[in-house]
């Protein structure tokens, strides 16, 4: 008996300690239980703190390998030349592909305007728009380029062209990038599908994909599906000709040549499709291609890119203009369709929190030309040069100096019509003014149902107006 009641005992103290074991284990992990619990809340807590984040750029796909190509020349060539970084902003580029070279002749970076007060100052840069600095900028290439050409030293893109002055080099093509879509009537996004690729394509071409733009059928123009637009922060010209619907941001109805004093500049959607018409010179320029003037031979574009939408934009709405429909066309006149294309290369590759957005209030914009060591700084307020107030060297008066220094060269025949004119339009241009009005009554057919009045359809350059005031 005494044995079995030590058995007993032990036996007991066994259960007891196995109890206590027990129990210890169900409190240790209640306890962890409650930790992981409180972890957890502080886990969910953090990711309601946790702020939302998207890409400032969505992901795209790519036309085709040589919009990427171009994009990146053009990103490259901007990072390597800007004095000062934006962190939204456009930037477009002119550049030439030689042979199978691509560089880039200009780059402009902007989003600013002046208002119609500083359209009469040749020393101030009115419109400072990516698109437009750009073009300002290879204009001033090109300048010298003809200089070197007609004084007998090799030029870059440009050779003699007997009589008639100089011409595009036969190996030389011109492309133009922009990292948005351009302002105006390429943002509006109404009466086509969208789309990022044309579906009529030459499968043959060996540097690009050539497109063939198929012909528009203009169902809705009283409603402004051709219309010519200006760049406006103006609340008052936004809202009006409510019939015609929201206009695209920033932008309000092209009112009249004759009124454009109290207006913004043309979008830049209208200034390519100009250039898509008329090539890329200015009328200094003019006298030195008589018979061939620089024009665009594709387009590529980043963000919010729009097949249909930019086919029509920058160039199908002028699809009448070409001497197969208006015999009076002077020659080196007439609508080139452009090739567009999208692309992936994102500039910006940061990303924005909590709801924010795009931030274009960056007033200093930037212009740099092939050959300039950097970028050249304005000031969007005053379209001077930042800072120092100077004027800037793509404005109407640094051009005409620049002209000025090959005028003395140009062949007998072209000079004969540049002095013929004596400041005034010259007969080729009073030619084409006719043409440009008539396709203007053309392009808005149905402008009585908003009663534009006939100067309102005139959306080309100044000299136009010499037509109006003789009719």
């Amino acid at each position: 008996m005494p044995v079995l009641t030590a058995v007993s005992a032990l036996a007991a103290g066994a259960a007891v300690l196995l109890c206590r074991s027990r129990c210890h284990s169900l409190r240790s992990n209640a306890q962890l239980a409650k930790t992981s619990g409180a972890g957890n809340d502080e886990s969910q807590l953090c990711e309601q703190k946790r702020p939302n984040i998207r890409n400032a750029e969505k992901d795209r796909p790519a036309s085709c390998a040589f919009a990427e190509r171009v994009a990146s020349t053009a990103k490259e060539a901007y990072l390597l030349r800007r004095p000062l970084a934006h962190r939204q902003t456009v930037l477009a580029s002119i550049l030439a592909l030689r042979g199978e070279e691509l560089f880039v002749i200009s780059f402009g970076v902007g989003t600013k305007f002046l208002d119609g007060e500083a359209i009469s100052h040749r020393d101030v840069v009115r419109d400072l728009h990516g698109e437009v600095l750009a073009r300002r900028g290879f204009l001033r290439f090109l300048h010298e380029d003809v200089l070197r050409c007609l004084s007998g030293e090799e030029a870059e893109l440009v050779e003699h062209n007997g009589e008639e002055g100089c011409k595009l080099r036969d190996d030389v093509s011109l492309h133009l990038y922009t990292s948005s879509v351009p302002c105006g009537n390429a943002s509006w996004k109404r009466w086509a599908k969208g789309g990022s690729t044309c579906s009529h394509v030459d499968p043959n071409s060996p540097l690009w994909p050539k497109q063939m733009h198929p012909q528009i059928h203009f169902h809705a123009r009283a409603e402004g599906q051709a219309a010519f637009l200006v760049k406006s922060e103006s609340k008052e010209l936004q809202a009006m000709n409510k019939s015609i619907g929201p206009l695209p941001v920033g932008t309000a109805l092209f009112q009249s040549e004759l009124g454009r004093r109290e207006q913004g500049p043309l979008t830049c959607s209208d200034k390519v499709a100009q250039w898509s018409a008329l090539g890329l010179c200015d009328d200094l320029l003019s006298a030195a291609f008589a018979a061939s003037t620089p024009r665009l031979a594709s387009c590529t574009i980043g963000r919010k890119f729009s097949w249909p939408h930019a086919a029509r934009a920058l160039c199908c709405r002028l699809q009448g203009f070409h001497r197969g429909q208006m015999k009076e066309l002077p020659q080196g006149y007439g609508l080139q369709h452009l090739d567009l294309f999208g692309c992936s290369v994102k500039l910006d590759d940061g990303v924005y929190e909590d709801g924010a957005g795009a931030d274009f209030t960056e007033h200093r914009c930037l212009v740099w030309t092939r050959g300039d060591e950097a970028a050249e700084i304005l000031d969007g307020r005053t379209g001077l040069v930042a800072e120092t107030g100077a004027i800037s060297r793509i404005s109407k008066l640094s051009l005409t100096e620049l002209a000025s220094k090959w005028q003395e060269f140009i062949p007998a025949k072209a000079k004969t019509e540049l002095l013929k004119s004596g400041g005034r339009p010259t007969e080729k241009q009073r030619d084409f003014s006719h043409v440009m009005y008539k396709t203007n009554v053309r392009l808005l057919e149905e402008k009585d149902a908003h009663g534009w009045s006939l100067e309102s359809l005139v959306c080309f350059p100044r000299y136009i107006l010499v037509l109006l005031k003789a009719r």
